[in-house]
């Protein structure tokens, strides 16, 4: 049993040694404490499930269940817990990790000080990452705004207009459009004219560089 006082830690890495270390660290602070260890995803889920410690500290290359779907196993179901990510630096991986669920990383040679200040930040409710990490993210979740953004403004526009409007982010001219729709050229135009009427272009330029931004779902 883990004391109320203390932030109950629990590790997972398929390494002794490391697994050891990080423990001896804890071990020195006096306001938290290991409440277990495990070698991989499927373990650590198993022994979390009795033991219900307040943080995680995963690796992310580990065998049989690796550390990103343990990480999002575990964020849906204790929404409480929280996970610090304890691995070498492969930027996509963290970012698949935090986006999972994690709330930090630490780099493998991280200092022990570092480590129990990223296990106190991230047990107030905070996050814990790299600078680059965090804009990384940041950029990520702009562009998913400006997307779904844009993908609402397409809403009065019909199911063909939208296809004409795929296809003139493809670079089509009004010819190829034409051949691909089945339709005259005089009828593109008229198309095209609907569709900057809804949409406010002010040119085809303007159309053009929205619908190539978009992943039109027709």
């Amino acid at each position: 049993m883990s004391s109320p006082n203390r932030i109950s830690v629990f590790i997972v890495d398929n390494h002794l040694l490391i697994r050891e270390a990080l423990r001896a660290s804890i071990f020195s602070a006096e306001d938290m404490e290991v409440v277990g260890m495990a070698t991989d995803g499927s373990k650590a889920i198993d022994a979390i499930s009795t033991l219900q410690p307040r943080i995680v500290i995963m690796d992310l290359t580990m065998p049989k269940l690796d550390g990103v779907k343990a990480i999002y196993y575990l964020s849906k179901k204790y929404a409480q817990m929280r996970v610090l990510v304890y691995s070498p630096f492969e930027e996509e991986l963290i970012l698949r990790a935090v986006q999972a669920g994690a709330q930090g990383y630490l780099p493998k040679n991280v200092q022990y000080k570092e480590l129990l200040e990223a296990i106190r930040i991230v047990n107030e409710g905070g996050a814990y990452l790299p600078e680059h990490i965090a804009e990384r993210l940041i950029k990520d979740i702009q562009s998913k705004f400006i997307r779904e953004e844009c993908e609402n403004s397409i809403a009065p526009l019909n199911k063909r207009e939208k296809e004409i409007l795929d296809l003139l982010g493809k670079g089509y001219s009004n010819e190829k459009i034409s051949k691909e729709m089945c339709i005259t050229s005089p009828t593109v135009r008229v198309y095209l004219h609907r569709i900057s009427k809804k949409m406010s272009f002010r040119n085809r330029a303007e159309a053009v560089v929205f619908a190539a931004g978009l992943e039109l779902e027709i």
